[in-house]
Parts: structure tokens; C-alpha cells; sequence
């Protein structure tokens, strides 16, 4: 196995030989995982399937890097901006880490999806 780094991530290139390679998961886990992932939650109001809750903290585990980096990248700044304004835009970051969060932890609440946190990390 190597690392994809031309691509930027972290995964593995695996290769899959018909009639060789082991399955990940077996028939029964897989049928669970199906089952699991087109079960309809509602959070909100808001109705959609496992697969589709899962998207969503996707982008919300997205959304808090790019707050994080956002408010990083002000901090940095230094005095370009006045000391008032940031402070301001800096709050405003703020809250909108925390709604993101709380959105987060809410649907991983609901829908049992394991939360990770550490994907929000820069």
C-alpha cells in the first residue's frame, strides 16, 4: 500500500483481486450498515436517511475547520485591521464555531453516528 500524496490526503491506494481479496464486512454487518444508513431520522424538522446525517457532519466538520482557520488567520493579521472590528468579527467567529459544534453533537446524538471532533482540527 502507498500513501496518495499527490492527492493530498491521507489515505491508502488498496488494490481489490476478484476472488482473492477478503470483503471488509461481511454479508450480515453489511445488510446492518444498508439498513442503518436508509433509516429515516428527523432532527429539527428536517428528515433525511443515516447516509445523508452523515454528509452533513462532513460538512459541518468542514465548515469548523474553515471557522477555525478563519479566526486564525485574523489573529494573525495584527494590527492591519482596527483593534474594535476584530474583536467584533473574532465574537462572530466565535458563535459561529459553536453553532456548528452544537449542530454537530446534536445530530451525532440522534442518529448514533460516532462524532469526531478531531476532524475540526487544524
Amino acid at each position: 500500500m502507498e500513501a496518495l500524496d499527490d492527492y493530498g490526503c491521507l489515505h491508502f491506494e488498496t488494490y481489490i483481486i476478484c476472488g482473492v481479496s477478503e470483503p471488509a464486512y461481511d454479508p450480515e454487518e453489511l445488510e446492518r450498515l444498508n439498513q442503518q444508513n436508509a433509516q429515516p431520522i428527523t432532527i429539527d424538522g428536517v428528515t433525511k436517511t443515516g447516509y445523508e446525517w452523515k454528509q452533513t457532519m462532513r460538512r459541518l466538520e468542514r465548515a469548523g475547520r474553515q471557522a477555525k482557520l478563519q479566526r486564525e488567520v485574523l489573529k494573525a493579521s495584527g494590527d492591519n485591521i482596527g483593534a474594535e472590528e476584530a474583536e467584533r468579527t473574532l465574537k462572530a467567529i466565535r458563535k459561529k464555531e459553536k453553532r456548528i459544534m452544537d449542530k454537530y453533537q446534536k445530530i451525532a446524538d440522534r442518529t448514533g453516528i460516532k462524532a469526531q471532533p478531531e476532524k475540526m482540527r487544524l
